[in-house]
């Protein structure tokens, strides 16, 4: 087991870091390395949306599947409530 884990963020997403199920930061696009021995930090991927007129478009439909090194990971509205304090 590699003490060290890869993160790859795509251009038009962002990446929510988790560590044993606390919010820890916000991954931009890129590789990013961590050092979790144990695997205890969890990543979601959130697609960015543009604005158009004032007016958000919709992210791609949320059930579908994203393969990362092997595995899946479904992509989920984020709910910014859960954020704001």
């Amino acid at each position: 087991m590699f003490p060290y884990r890869r993160f790859y963020v795509l251009k038009d997403e962002r990446a929510l870091l988790f560590h044993r199920g606390e919010f820890e930061r916000v991954l931009n696009a890129g590789e990013h390395r961590l050092f979790d021995p144990l695997r205890r930090y969890r990543v979601e991927y959130v697609r960015l949306v543009k604005v158009a007129g004032g007016a958000v478009q919709e992210p791609a439909p949320s059930n579908k599947l994203r393969a990362r090194r092997g595995k899946a990971f479904a992509l989920r509205p984020l709910d910014l409530a859960r954020f704001r304090a």
